[in-house]
């Protein structure tokens, strides 16, 4: 008889304080469920079912209610039933990762820019086996001027470049597509100063298209938590598991050249004119915060969300404490609860403390 729930070993668990999200990481999809669940589900998963249908003869409702919940986990395709329990070895977390995964890099003026040395920045990317760039083009440009600027990526291979821009004339639809066809190493063109917001998925070139109606970019706006900026990918969940979500492996360069962990970060370890970034990596303190985890975070460690989330250490609840909260997160686990975390007033001084 199969009377034993086995969830799958890509199907994982997170206890908050009071519910519990189950992610499949192999769908990339999750689902959030009170606590008490999570606790149905690992009797299912340890003991027979006929046993617990029978604990509970005489309260039919609850049994029927377990029985609804064993064919809701079967559907979703998050388990299945077996004769005997624990199938499924659990998945073994063997992320590891070269000098850097990402990078940032910020620049005022296309028209102005030192051709040798971002291309020599660019380089020195490959050679950390860096995947991912972003630019950020701080002031607005010509669509031509942008075009012509691509053509440095055709010479350096990375898995992804994201560009975040505003231009003198807001593009249609068609012209960016147009832009990603032609550069097809584009995943992410952001592009504000738009009238109203859209996003764009372009599936054929495995690209997206967002539309901002603000205005302008600014560092400040980094660090926002919420559920579109949720990742159920494998590997972050490896990732999150040992280090920061969002400061780990990653290096920004911002307008003036100067080498940071992240550009709302205040620290410089140097300057692109004049070292490298290699330098910066093996200078104290530039790796601060990449082994933070959620799981050390105040506010953070009791949230069922703290694996699928990104983690900011810029701006914090409490400035003075690298393990506060992010300040720009309004969700409880105490209460499961989200708010506006603009309007919280446990946030007024670090509100005032950074500015915003």
């Amino acid at each position: 008889m199969t009377n034993y729930f086995n969830l799958y070993s890509n199907c994982v668990i997170t206890r908050g304080k009071v519910n519990s999200l189950i992610v499949d990481y192999k769908s990339e999809v999750y689902f959030a469920i009170p606590n008490f669940i999570h606790d149905v589900i690992n009797e299912l998963c340890q003991s027979d079912l006929n046993d617990i249908l029978f604990a509970y003869k005489d309260e039919p409702e609850i049994a029927d209610r377990i029985e609804k919940l064993k064919d809701w986990l079967v559907t979703n395709n998050l388990g299945i039933m077996a004769t005997k329990p624990k199938i499924f070895s659990p998945m073994q977390n063997n992320f590891e990762f070269s000098s850097l995964s990402n990078a940032i890099i910020e620049i005022e003026n296309l028209e102005k820019i030192n051709s040798i040395v971002i291309t020599r920045i660019l380089n020195e990317l490959i050679q950390l086996q860096c995947k991912a760039v972003q630019i950020i083009l701080v002031t607005p440009h010509e669509i031509s001027t942008i075009s012509d600027f691509l053509k440095i990526f055709y010479n350096v291979v990375f898995q992804s470049v994201e560009l975040v821009v505003k231009f003198k004339n807001t593009p249609s639809t068609e012209v960016i597509e147009n832009l990603i066809k032609q550069n097809l190493f584009l995943k992410r063109v952001y592009i504000f100063g738009c009238e109203s917001q859209n996003i764009i998925q372009l599936k054929r070139f495995d690209a997206m298209a967002v539309f901002s109606s603000q205005e302008d970019y600014s560092t400040k706006r980094c660090g926002s938590i919420c559920q579109d900026y949720f990742s159920t990918n494998l590997m972050t969940y490896f990732e999150a598991k040992k280090h920061n979500s969002c400061l780990n492996q990653k290096v920004a360069i911002d307008r003036n050249g100067n080498i940071k962990n992240c550009l709302s970060l205040s620290a410089t370890f140097g300057n692109v004119c004049d070292s490298s970034i290699s330098q910066a990596l093996k200078l104290d303190g530039f790796k601060k915060y990449w082994d933070i985890t959620k799981d050390e975070i105040d506010g953070c460690k009791t949230c069922e969300f703290r694996y699928v989330c990104t983690d900011c250490r810029a701006f914090l609840e409490d400035p003075t404490d690298i393990f506060s909260k992010p300040l720009k997160c309004g969700y409880d686990p105490n209460t499961g609860e989200w708010s506006s975390w603009e309007i919280n007033p446990m946030k007024k001084k670090a509100i005032e403390f950074y500015g915003f």
